[in-house]
């Protein structure tokens, strides 16, 4: 989850026949059109796993996730450490229970080429990331999968993978600009169903430090 606070077209091998690079780079474009167009709200179960320059599993958290476009989420850590972040359209919130600890800041600018607002804004997702072809690999059968590229060199993402199932998110594979690769599975997903209000919201605990962020 520190990586929240710093925080299309599938080509499936480049010796393949000129018709299948054309199909697969449809069917990529066409569910990011999906994802893009028609995904409002979404929750769903994650699994993180981060990793290394070496490879090296550095940790793997699960817990929940919901998002209400535009702009607004909730990403809630269960194990192996509890923690929480909210963006609310306008303020960013991480919040620490063990430390009893929450930081705000500016969400626009904190979340500017990250995966998170590439999941959290539908509308100029082309604007703020350039579409590129994936580098060949095995998919399941029905995931398309469209590469993403921050065009702000502000950005600690170097490019992220998103693999999309009916265009529906399923996967996200994204790398820091030092080499470090995270992967976020998802399950359980439920899409275009009302989510609370109170999740959309951060009102930080009785007794909790709050640090302001620019």
């Amino acid at each position: 989850m520190t990586r929240f606070r710093h925080t299309a077209a599938l080509l499936l091998g480049a010796l393949l026949l000129p018709v299948s690079l054309s199909a697969a780079s449809q069917e990529a474009e066409a569910a990011l059109t999906r994802f893009v167009e028609r995904v409002e709200t979404l929750s769903a179960d994650f699994t993180q796993i981060e990793r290394d320059d070496t490879g090296t599993v550095l940790q793997e958290s699960t817990g929940r996730f919901w998002l209400q476009r535009p702009g607004r989420f909730r990403w809630e850590v269960q194990a192996p450490f509890a923690q929480v972040v909210v963006a609310d359209g306008e303020t960013l919130w991480h919040y620490d229970p063990d430390l009893a600890q929450a930081t705000r800041r500016p969400a626009a600018p904190a979340l500017a080429g990250t995966p998170a607002e590439l999941l959290a804004e539908g509308a100029g997702l082309r604007e703020r990331f350039a579409i590129e072809n994936a580098e060949p690999e095995a998919l399941p059968d029905g995931v398309a999968a469209v590469r993403l590229v921050p065009d702000s060199d502000q950005s600690d993402f170097r490019s992220v993978l998103l693999h999309l199932r009916d265009g529906v998110p399923e996967a996200l594979f994204f790398e820091d600009r030092i080499g470090g690769r995270t992967e976020v599975r998802f399950s359980a997903v439920t899409v275009n169903e009302a989510i609370a209000e109170s999740r959309l919201r951060f009102t930080p605990p009785e007794g909790t430090e709050v640090v302001a962020l620019e």
